[in-house]
């Protein structure tokens, strides 16, 4: 039974239109597949202690951390037009599906506070 529930999944949601009709929902953003091998050669040459998975601290001009800039744009908006929304989840079915990924590479985007 899983098997065939793996496959349908596959099936269904083969690119971002297909999630956003298939689930009936607003799609925020489409982040693409990390090339973290990139990602570790900044690394390595800059001898960085924070996990290559944080591209937004070693590749911030790469096309995946513009696509979390645009997911970071529309909470930001989001939270602007829903006063009452203080909370975001990252939630996924499975393990390893890359949301502390996500929630590091989001929270490096996000603007710093102004000291008054």
């Amino acid at each position: 039974a899983w098997s065939g529930w793996r496959d349908y999944r596959e099936a269904l949601f083969r690119n971002p239109t297909d999630v956003q009709s298939g689930l009936g929902l607003p799609l925020m953003a489409h982040i693409p597949r990390f090339n973290s091998r990139q990602a570790e050669k900044v690394r390595r040459a800059s001898k960085s202690p924070i996990d290559r998975s944080v591209i937004a601290a070693h590749t911030p001009g790469a096309a995946e951390v513009e696509a979390i800039k645009v997911l970071r744009t529309q909470v930001f908006l989001l939270k602007k037009s829903s006063p009452g929304c203080l909370v975001v989840q990252m939630t996924s079915p499975s393990q390893g599906d890359g949301k502390s990924t996500l929630t590091a590479n989001l929270a490096l985007t996000a603007p710093l506070p102004r000291e008054a």
